[in-house]
């Protein structure tokens, strides 16, 4: 009977993994760069897996502030201050005509008052603009979109609005995965799902066949 159970959850457990997304983003909580905790560290592009910006500054918990996912987060407003932009960007593979979710999460550093803009670029073509402006010092907020590729090549982009200046703007927890919209059948339960409801069943079964 034990083994029996145990054979049950090993193939549930493999049933419902094939359920999970993979995310299109690499290193989107920026775990792969080792930073000290309660401290901030400064790297190249080239140090950052797939990440490209002039300069991209990551975080461990420094100032009472702690990443939403895993133990790092990203300062946008990087140092140093050159006087155009903070932008960071990273660039993933699409399917044309295919929709995508992308979901972050961002922070206020200094005040209220701090913005950015997030672009997402497909084949050229802009399928996604939007500024944020509602974060605040105290809490992550959390965004979730949708966006239609138009090419197979797509670029994500973070672009620092306010302030003009090294200080500002957190990310975190970058994720984009396939859309799949998922709709509703009632009254039927398709043949992988009976196969596992069968499953999960059988011990019930055998042994209530035992009693």
């Amino acid at each position: 009977m034990k083994s029996l159970n145990k054979s049950v959850l090993i193939i549930a457990t493999l049933f419902f993994s094939t359920l999970s997304q993979a995310n299109l983003i690499t290193n989107g909580s920026f775990e792969d760069n080792n930073v000290n905790e309660s401290t901030w560290s400064l790297f190249k592009a080239s140090d950052v897996n797939s990440w490209e910006s002039a300069s991209i500054e990551i975080w461990n918990s420094l100032k009472g502030v702690h990443a939403l996912d895993g133990e790092n987060h990203l300062e946008l407003n990087a140092h140093p201050y050159t006087g155009v932009a903070f932008e960071l960007s990273q660039q993933f593979n699409t399917q044309l005509d295919q929709q995508y979710t992308l979901d972050f999460a961002y922070r206020a550093r200094k005040n209220n008052n701090e913005s950015f803009k997030v672009d997402v670029l497909s084949d050229g073509n802009n399928v996604f603009s939007m500024i944020f402006d509602d974060h605040t010092k105290n809490a992550w907020s959390t965004f979730s979109g949708v966006f239609t590729a138009t090419g197979n090549i797509t670029n994500l982009i973070f672009t620092s609005i306010t302030p003009n200046a090294s200080v500002g703007n957190f990310l975190d927890a970058i994720v984009v995965e396939e859309y799949l919209q998922v709709t509703p059948n009632v009254g039927h339960v398709s043949s992988p799902a009976s196969f596992l409801l069968l499953l999960l069943a059988a011990p019930l079964l055998l042994a209530r066949k035992k009693k």
